[in-house]
């Protein structure tokens, strides 16, 4: 799928500001899911397959001693703010730049999937 039609099916999600329910690893990290609420019913799966390398960096740091596992979900502070999808220099991989407000993530991939899933 080309660059454009794949940022196109990101933003149709209306990300931006959105909760984020969760972030999954999968198999060893080839596969990641972001999971981005859409309403009561229904939330977006963002999906990352095949993946080369995952940075990323948390909140651990200055969050203090309360675990994500712990917190309410009026304590947790994910929000989509950008997720930016580029060509690396093989024109067959994608490398995304994600920012869900107190996580910052980097991934790069082969495969990119945005499909509705049901609330869980």
């Amino acid at each position: 799928m080309d660059l454009r039609k794949i940022q196109e099916l990101i933003d149709s999600t209306e990300y931006w500001d959105e909760v984020i329910l969760d972030l999954k690893f999968h198999y060893f990290g080839d596969v990641i899911d972001i999971i981005v609420k859409k309403n009561a019913f229904s939330s977006w799966l963002i999906r990352f397959s095949r993946c080369i390398k995952v940075l990323y960096v948390t909140d651990a740091e200055w969050r203090g001693d309360i675990a994500v596992s712990d917190m309410t979900e009026s304590q947790k502070g994910y929000f989509g703010q950008k997720i930016d999808v580029s060509l690396a220099d093989t024109s067959d991989i994608y490398e995304v730049d994600i920012d869900l407000t107190i996580l910052d993530m980097k991934i790069t991939c082969y495969e990119i999937e945005v499909k509705e899933i049901n609330a869980t």
